[in-house]
């Protein structure tokens, strides 16, 4: 990722029900100088916020004790202003070698994946949520994908849908969402600004990356190519939510 995101002593919260996943994505934010606390699930979580206040929070989408969405939705409801990024990441190791490159049947099968998680997310948090019914902005440059996110999620959230790194901008200055869920590989992001534009227009909203990132805790991980790049460049999208100027103190300056 070509952003350039400042800021330094970060502390970020990360919900994740695997371990040696979380222990991994870990070591690649001490690497870049971002300390950060450990939930393996959403009870755990609620302490953690309850201690300290956190630059930002990772949330994976299927957490074992309650659903991650219907923990976005819990924070906003109670007014907790934390950036929030809902991931899924798939661990690499070096003996099972580096994925398919970008475009194989291997990189289809993720996204079709990653738009099933979401779906699913969102059906489990409105049956979690009495009532909740979000409005989603669906970032995504293929129509055919964009069609089976709005198809799956119609009976539970409305969808407004965005083609490019210039729409998702027009929608964010122009209207209100809940949600907004990204597949980052757009034709007019080459450098993979759209992460870093949803958390300077729009700070406080929750952001899922329809994505997946491979998390190798080697150098190898500089060579795993996917829709949305590697850990280094996950960390800088993470840093990049967690810089984000706060509305707060902007309106009082």
């Amino acid at each position: 990722m070509a952003v350039d995101c400042a800021g330094g002593n970060l502390h970020i919260l990360v919900c994740e029900g695997n371990q040696s996943v979380s222990r991994r994505l870990g070591r690649w934010l001490e690497r870049a100088g971002i300390h950060y606390d450990w939930a393996p699930n959403v009870s755990r979580a609620r302490q953690w916020l309850d201690r300290h206040d956190y630059d930002a929070l990772t949330v994976n989408l299927v957490m074992p004790d309650q659903g991650g969405l219907s923990f976005v939705h819990e924070l906003r409801s109670a007014g907790h202003p934390i950036p929030v990024l809902g991931l899924t990441i798939r661990e690499i190791s070096r003996r099972q070698g580096l994925p398919l490159p970008v475009g194989s049947a291997a990189d289809w099968l993720d996204a079709a994946t990653e738009q099933a998680r979401v779906i699913f997310a969102l059906k489990v948090a409105s049956r979690e949520v009495p009532g909740y019914r979000p409005r989603v902005l669906n970032v995504q440059s293929d129509a055919y994908a964009a069609e089976v996110i709005a198809h799956g999620l119609a009976d539970c959230a409305e969808v407004v849908h965005a083609t490019s790194l210039a729409q998702l901008q027009r929608r964010l200055l122009t209207a209100s969402f809940d949600l907004v869920v990204l597949n980052p590989d757009l034709p007019d992001d080459p450098d993979g600004r759209a992460p870093a534009m949803v958390a300077a227009l729009r700070p406080c909203l929750p952001m899922i990356l329809h994505a997946t990132y491979r998390i190798m805790d080697d150098a190898d991980d500089a060579r795993a190519v996917g829709p949305a790049g590697t850990a280094a460049g996950l960390v800088e999208t993470i840093r990049c939510f967690a810089t984000a100027p706060d509305p707060v103190q902007q309106a009082r300056a």
